[in-house]
């Protein structure tokens, strides 16, 4: 949001993008679900994102390694698909 990232990316002909950082659960979420709604690829790389501990609605602590991983599993099945650093470095030796 407030950027030129999407007419960046339309100024190159892009037709994907690939997510990678902090935190999954917040900024690579956003970012995915908005660069599906522009009709691109998304691809996240799973252990190149991380999350933190989060207190639910019930006030009990869910560790950072469910949060990812669940964060994970929704975008996977909604939005992206999530890869793996060793599958992105391979295509990009291509």
């Amino acid at each position: 949001m407030g950027t030129d990232l999407e007419v960046e990316l339309t100024r190159r002909s892009a037709s994907a993008v690939v997510l990678a950082g902090f935190t999954a659960n917040e900024c690579i979420d956003a970012t995915a679900r908005d660069a599906n709604a522009a009709g691109l690829d998304v691809f996240v790389v799973g252990d190149a994102t991380a999350s933190f501990d989060l207190r639910g609605p019930d006030g009990r602590l869910l560790a950072a390694e469910r949060v990812h991983a669940l964060t994970l599993a929704n975008l996977n099945a909604f939005v992206a698909e999530v890869v793996q650093t060793e599958e992105v470095v391979r295509t990009v030796g291509r």
